[in-house]
């Protein structure tokens, strides 16, 4: 019998396979022991060597729903083999297969499937992360992936190089990688984390370790999207819908000081950061490019939404007659949706005349245009600006002296 890992991986060399004598005690049967870390983590008694045993160990422990999460046996077939012996054997040549690995394993290739375009069949995909991998070649093939190969329905989330000073990550941003108004459809965060070492056997004594902010950036993204309906439109950032669970520190602590926060965030840069009573949160809700349409984050993100579904909606009028009435039918349908995302808060107004238009009128539809094939529909959208700074002017209260002036002049 021969154990191995259940999945590739060097996560295998830190498991041990224990055989012990069968719990029902019979000498034709055996027990199987899984242990990881020293810890026993599964338990299969009363296994057998032979196919027609409903105990049969490939069986049991190979089984999809029920068997080991940590490794699978073959049964080798010997004849004549005895039940293998009580014994410990620990598993070992087990891989990550990260070795060598450089840019263009990430980025891939979109005939062969690999890296980036492993991902173009999965259709609900909408947030797009490489973390750990912060180099400008795969920065920018992950925002052309997500704007141009996935025709602007994913956004992606871009860690920052580690070890990087505000001064640092404006340089990459704006001329190592020139990714400073590059696209709407990503977002840069800075500088990387601390947080909770989970398991020191793997990465090490420390109590803390430094990682890349995009997982931790990306489930604030989900848990704004999930807070209320129409949590897409709003900016996932602030103290309270940008606060960071889990976030013990920072890499750098010049992200504290203001005057660093005001360095980067006019490069589109957006800052993590905490103060005096306040919880770690993101500071900033930019993407990439200023100058386009959509130049916030909640904004770029809501505007896929509403695209992916009104596309989703509007399947039903695929194969039909390009007539009036189908094309007033696509209007009614569009207008349905947005008056509903309008009163979730996607709009700056909650009049429909000025909150959105939808055109799908004869101008845009000419004989052209049908007789190509094509429903042309043109809607437009008044979206939301987040408030990025509160500006405060105090002057004196000279009310009661001008009164007083006032009255000793009357």
């Amino acid at each position: 019998m021969r154990v191995e890992g259940k999945d590739p991986g060097a996560y295998a060399n830190r498991v041990e396979a224990e055989v012990r004598n069968a719990t029902n005690g019979s000498p034709s049967a055996f027990d199987l022991l899984v242990v990881e870390d020293g810890a026993y983590r599964e338990s299969f008694p009363n296994l057998s060597m032979s196919p027609s045993d409903g105990r049969y160990v490939e069986s049991i422990v190979n089984d999809a729903r029920n068997g080991s999460a940590y490794v699978r046996v073959i049964d080798q077939l010997l004849v004549g083999a005895p039940l293998p012996p009580p014994q410990t054997v620990a598993l070992a040549g087990g891989g990550d297969g990260l070795v060598g690995l450089d840019d263009n394993d990430f980025i891939g290739s979109e005939p062969a499937k690999t890296g980036l375009h492993a991902l173009d069949q999965v259709q609900e995909l909408s947030l797009l992360l490489v973390p750990g991998r912060a180099t400008p070649a795969v920065h920018n093939a992950m925002v052309r992936y997500c704007e141009v190969d996935r025709d602007g329905a994913v956004f992606a989330v871009l860690d920052p190089p580690a070890n990087q000073s505000a001064t640092d990550i404006v340089t990459y941003v704006a001329t190592t990688a020139a990714l400073e108004q590059l696209s709407e459809f990503g977002a840069i965060y800075w500088p990387r984390v601390k947080v909770l070492n989970p398991a020191k056997s793997v990465f090490g004594s420390g109590e803390q370790l430094v990682v890349p902010p995009s997982g931790i950036v990306a489930g604030v993204f989900t848990r704004t999207d999930s807070a209320q309906p129409g949590g897409v439109y709003d900016p996932p950032a602030g103290i309270e819908a940008g606060r960071m669970f889990g976030v013990l520190g920072f890499e750098t602590d010049e992200v504290l000081e203001e005057n660093k926060r005001d360095l980067v965030y006019p490069h589109r840069i957006n800052p993590l950061t905490t103060g005096p009573g306040l919880p770690r949160y993101i500071d900033g809700s930019r993407t990439l490019k200023g100058n386009g349409n959509f130049p916030y984050v909640a904004e770029r993100r809501g505007v896929i939404f509403i695209e992916r579904s009104l596309k989703q909606g509007l399947q039903f009028a695929r194969h039909k007659n390009n007539t009036e009435g189908l094309r007033a039918q696509v209007r009614r349908t569009i207008t349905a949706f947005l008056l509903a995302q309008m009163n979730n808060g996607a709009f700056r107004s909650k009049t429909p005349s000025t909150a959105f238009f939808v055109d799908v009128s004869e101008q845009l539809n000419t004989p052209t245009v049908i007789f190509a094939g094509k429903l042309i529909a043109r809607v437009g959208l008044a979206t939301n600006k987040p408030a990025e700074f509160i500006i405060l002017r105090i002057s004196q209260d000279t009310r009661a002296l001008e009164a007083e002036l006032a009255a000793a002049e009357g």
